[in-house]
């Protein structure tokens, strides 16, 4: 028994390793495959472990044993994680922080809760809690990855300063004198939970403006890609469509040089009485909405979708190419979507309108819909698998080119329908 005993700090240790080893190694991203990434983890922590014990025997001052203790395992994530520096420091001193505020409280609460003086079979049980409690938010750990490298270094001194300012306060505690250490209970019970919710507020807010201004850049870059690709289809259109031209004129051409060749002649009228052209192309006069158009209709009846169109423009359109790729395209694509998920026999048909009222325009886009794509919060639900994705991006993208604009989304469901309608301001100062 006495050797269960002696263990006892070894396996609190292993399991104080084990959480500041993992957490932030979970934060940082894995730079090894799963089983032999849990086999370096679990070395890692038992030579912390052993380390750890060795040094709580030599060393007479705690606090230098913690300073060793946080040099280890700041270290180990450069071998375990992939090497970015600003993450590494700031999620291993999170984690440290975290943990000692857990440490804390879980022990004091003990203590407090049974009445029992602190023994060394007490350090085993705040540890298993720890170790669950760490592991039971190990899906948010990813979401760190998201802050800027700025955000990262501002992490690490909060942290590192709320670490050190709660080991001070903590220590005197353990003063002799009541007054002392009632003080030190009511500061520290106070210090805890402000540090907490001001950190947790913190990753959060700082989680959220990286997230979007991610998606902002994405959508950027989506955007001019989209415009340059509709231009670039276009013009192979238009060289498609000139080609087509000149190949009957060559057609023509060699009809009147086999006049007397009745077959012949026969086939080259053939040729040239056939069509090919029988696609109805939009020509509404604005480039980017031609482009558009036409290239989405090829898509759209090579996949058995029907698609009509109108458009009555009896101005210029102020909008920025880049801009109305995003509003125009992202609901196409989306109509187009849904279409194809539509049983084999139903009515595929995207509908698009565009017209002008007054200083506005319109751009509405119907299709038949499979189900309600509404969910109870009346929020259009994702049909993407993948929650880590791109997914919804149309949408997002649409919804802040015209929020941009001053201009309002409506979208809609009525009778196996969805339509969805954008209104956008259509003058001069749009563009400035």
């Amino acid at each position: 028994m006495s050797i269960v005993y002696q263990l006892i700090p070894l396996l609190a240790a292993f399991a104080e390793g084990l959480i500041v080893i993992s957490v932030p190694g979970k934060m940082c991203g894995r730079k090894y495959k799963n089983s032999k990434n849990i086999l370096l983890t679990l070395g890692f922590s038992a030579f912390y472990a052993v380390l750890v014990t060795a040094m709580n025997s030599l060393v007479p001052y705690p606090y230098a044993v913690t300073v060793l203790a946080m040099i280890y395992s700041f270290a180990v994530p450069f071998v375990l994680s992939k090497r970015n520096i600003a993450l590494n420091f700031a999620s291993v001193m999170m984690t440290w922080f975290f943990y000692y505020v857990l440490d804390y409280v879980i022990s004091f609460g003990i203590i407090f809760a049974v009445g029992i003086e602190y023994s060394d079979v007490m350090l085993l049980v705040p540890k298993l809690i720890e170790i669950f409690v760490f592991f039971a938010f190990s899906k948010i750990y990813p979401k760190v990855r998201l802050l800027g490298k700025k955000n990262l270094y501002v992490l690490f001194s909060v942290s590192l300063i709320a670490f050190t300012l709660l080991s001070v306060i903590s220590g005197l505690i353990f003063s002799d004198s009541v007054f002392v250490m009632q003080m030190s209970l009511m500061l520290s019970a106070v210090f805890v939970v402000l540090s907490f919710i001001a950190t947790i507020t913190a990753v959060s807010i700082n989680t959220k403006y990286e997230k979007e201004k991610r998606e902002g850049s994405i959508m950027a870059a989506t955007n001019e890609m989209m415009e340059k690709n509709f231009a670039e289809l276009q013009n192979a259109q238009n060289t498609m469509y000139q080609q087509i031209h000149d190949f009957k004129n060559h057609i023509r051409t060699i009809g009147g040089m086999i006049e007397k060749d009745d077959a012949a002649k026969a086939y080259v009228e053939e040729l040239l009485s056939a069509d090919y052209n029988k696609v109805r192309r939009c020509n509404c006069g604005n480039k980017v909405i031609d482009s558009i158009i036409n290239c989405k209709i090829a898509g759209a009846q090579a996949a058995g979708i029907n698609f009509d169109y109108q458009v009555r423009l009896s101005s210029d359109l102020y909008l920025s190419s880049v801009d109305l790729c995003a509003i125009l395209a992202n609901q196409i694509d989306n109509a187009i979507e849904a279409c194809e998920n539509m049983p084999e026999k139903s009515n595929k048909t995207v509908s698009v309108k565009i017209w002008q009222k007054e200083a506005f325009a319109f751009f509405k886009v119907m299709n038949p819909c499979k189900e309600n794509p509404f969910d109870a919060s009346k929020q259009l639900k994702s049909t993407k698998r993948d929650s880590e994705g791109l997914h919804g991006f149309g949408i997002k993208n649409i919804a802040k080119t015209v929020e941009y604009y001053g201009g309002t989304l409506k979208n809609d469901y009525k009778n196996g329908i969805f339509t969805s309608v954008v209104m956008v301001p259509n003058n001069n100062s749009v563009q400035e």
